[in-house]
């Protein structure tokens, strides 16, 4: 095996009775491992991987670990699109023998302290009852979302979470905080198309003037 077992962690997510995600953790030195993520496939793209991927953020806080780390296959283009734009960075220790016959991995490394979350004007409850009536008749399990200029704000987070988009992506001109697009240079928002897109700076104006 790769790791002591007594030494590594479960999060469990059960529906019911039956567990249908989990995380592996195997706490380091200077480090918290994501070591497996597997999510059930009838539960897929409701936004579960996520939170157990924030569960884990804050179970490395706990430990007092600086930061999550994980290997994802080279070839995932996906996913390692996913993991860079929440921060998460190359530490060029990629896993790979010559002639292995496993396919080689990448590793990846984000820090768990985070800037501090910023809403330019309404909060996600005051933002809530008006998404869930603009959402009526969309099944947001199946759909994906973009936040447009997300910055700092939690909108993006709450969208997976609470609301349960399948996909979720929060783009932005300042790399810190989404997949980076530059709107000044034209074309699409990164992973386009999206079935949802969000502008929150344009819902806080209108609501701030009680349209």
């Amino acid at each position: 095996p790769w790791h002591d077992l007594s030494a590594c962690e479960w999060l469990l997510a059960f529906d019911g009775s039956a567990v249908v995600g989990m995380a592996l953790l195997v706490p380091y030195h200077d480090a918290l491992q994501l070591s497996t993520l597997a999510v059930a496939p009838r539960v897929r793209r409701r936004g579960l991987g996520a939170r157990l991927q924030e569960a884990t953020r804050r179970r490395a806080i706990e430990l007092g670990l600086p930061r999550v780390c994980g290997s994802v296959d080279a070839d995932a283009s996906d996913l390692l699109k996913r993991y860079r734009a929440l921060g998460a960075v190359d530490d060029g220790s990629a896993i790979c023998s010559p002639g292995a016959l496993v396919k080689p991995k990448v590793r990846l490394s984000a820090p768990v302290a985070r800037e501090a979350p910023f809403e330019w004007l309404l909060e996600w409850p005051q933002l809530e009852p008006l998404l869930t009536r603009l959402l009526d008749g969309v099944d947001p399990s199946t759909a994906s979302a973009v936040d447009l200029g997300c910055g700092t704000s939690h909108l993006a987070r709450k969208l997976a979470g609470d609301v349960g988009f399948g996909r979720v992506v929060g783009v932005d001109r300042d790399p810190r905080h989404g997949a980076v697009h530059d709107w000044a240079a034209g074309g699409a928002a990164p992973g386009a198309p999206y079935d949802v897109a969000f502008d929150k700076s344009s819902l806080d104006a209108t609501l701030a003037e009680g349209g």
